[in-house]
């Protein structure tokens, strides 16, 4: 469960790795694991961890309370949902400079003055009206970029001499 607070990462995958065969439901040729409490929660962990790595945040919280097993696995990992939140934004701020407060909202799963408090502290954004502004940093800024190449005939050469020689 740890693993999953710092995505996006090779952690998860780590984590899996230590684990034996036998107790990863998705496993080759292991076609009929028995299921036990182990093999259960990670199938639910890997379930969560894809939703993180895709970018699916709304719905990684709405599949984090459809089950009390979910409860059960992130109840000793302290501030688990602070570390993910704090994860999404930083994902956010790496790809937005302005985003909808009400798409923030469902990915963050905090509403109202929550949501406000955690923009400003936590991030360090300007909530305007509806709107919440990120401020530039270095994976966020549009950047112009000029590629030249230089191109002489004498490259295709070759090319050209095979255009004119006769057909075999």
């Amino acid at each position: 469960m740890k693993a999953l607070t710092v995505f996006p990462s090779s952690s998860f995958s780590l984590a899996l790795a230590l684990l034996p065969p036998s107790t990863i439901p998705y496993s080759p040729g292991n076609t009929s694991i028995p299921t036990t409490d182990l093999t259960e929660s990670i199938q639910k962990l890997t379930k969560l961890n894809t939703l993180l790595e895709s970018a699916q945040y709304d719905a990684f919280w709405s599949t984090l309370e459809s089950d009390d097993l979910y409860a059960d696995l992130y109840a000793d990992v302290a501030g688990f949902e602070d570390l993910v939140r704090i994860r999404i934004a930083g994902e956010v701020g790496k790809t937005f400079r302005q985003i909808d407060l009400g798409v923030l909202s469902g990915w963050l799963d905090l509403r109202g003055d929550a949501l406000n408090k955690f923009a400003q502290t936590a991030c360090g954004w300007r909530v305007n009206g509806s709107q919440v502004d990120i401020p530039a940093n270095a994976e966020n800024e549009a950047k112009s970029e000029i590629k030249g190449e230089r191109v002489g005939v004498d490259m295709f050469g070759r090319v050209f001499r095979r255009g004119y020689e006769a057909p075999a």
